[in-house]
């Protein structure tokens, strides 16, 4: 794994994954079992950032942004704005993980840090919305926009590889280019051939990519009990949803919970803008 280019690697594969189990599973079963995957996901995001929240209720300086935060998004909840607006948010929570989850751009300024992470964060969720174009909540944006800004965005991005691509080590400038190329690629030919695309197809490939990269993260460096450690509490977790899927409406909590994830995640996770973590880490 090491050889390769890491992050495209897992990107591949998570696509692969989708796809394959899409066309070879039986619908249903399809659905429970990335379903329970979801919820197992849900689990695990909490479980290993149990630290990060002790941390945030000790400062008293994160007090005030997360009691915006919790406001907010109970007023999200209680208005039912969460379920018409759930598939922008997924599209959201998507595009940041996959921007911010590559690290490893060496040490770069910070304005062309800002620069990659802008141009990448856009191209991804032109991706997005270019595939779920007949979606009701972006029907509004008409196709040639999305493709327009699709082919900006990755020109933006060329632009700035090409002109600031030597601050990189040499692996981290191939991983990036081959993990957006490929992103793009794929959504075009999805595009072209008229497949339907739903919110929940992106899920499935968020959560197959967010099994993969930690377990391929710890067998990378050598962590073994922690690889065997974690594939076994998905393992678990996946399979207690898919029972209780047999007698409770996991699809139906599915709105409700998605919400809770994306929120905590901007205090619990390091992985979004600088300016939000600023709010929650400060210096």
């Amino acid at each position: 794994m090491s050889r390769l280019p890491f992050f495209s690697t897992i990107r591949l594969i998570s696509i692969a994954v989708v796809a394959i189990a899409a066309f070879a599973m039986p619908t249903p079963f399809f659905k429970a079992f990335f379903t329970s995957a979801l919820f197992g996901h849900y689990a695990l995001s909490f479980y290993y950032s149990k630290r990060q929240l002790g941390n945030l209720a000790k400062k008293r300086t994160t007090w005030i942004p997360l009691g915006i935060l919790a406001a907010g998004t109970l007023v999200y909840i209680f208005t039912g704005a969460y379920v018409w607006l759930l598939a922008p948010f997924i599209g959201l929570h998507i595009a940041l993980s996959e921007t911010y989850m590559i690290s490893g751009q060496g040490d770069v300024s910070a304005k062309l840090r800002w620069h990659l992470n802008l141009s990448r964060y856009l191209v991804n969720a032109f991706i997005y919305v270019l595939l779920l174009h007949t979606f009701p909540v972006f029907s509004f944006i008409p196709v040639p926009v999305a493709l327009l800004g699709l082919a900006t965005s990755f020109g933006y991005f060329a632009f700035i590889m090409k002109r600031d691509g030597h601050a990189l080590d040499a692996s981290a400038k191939t991983d990036l280019l081959i993990f957006e190329a490929s992103g793009v690629a794929v959504g075009l030919v999805l595009f072209a051939s008229g497949i339907a695309m739903a919110p929940p197809l992106f899920v499935y490939y968020h959560v197959t990519t967010w099994i993969l990269y930690p377990a391929a993260n710890f067998y990378r460096r050598g962590d073994r009990s922690q690889f065997s450690w974690f594939l076994g509490q998905t393992a678990v977790v996946t399979a207690v949803f898919f029972a209780l899927s047999t007698m409770v409406d996991l699809p139906g909590a599915i709105p409700m919970w998605a919400t809770l994830h994306f929120v905590s995640s901007f205090p619990l996770s390091r992985l979004n803008p600088t300016f939000i973590t600023k709010l929650f880490y400060p210096a």
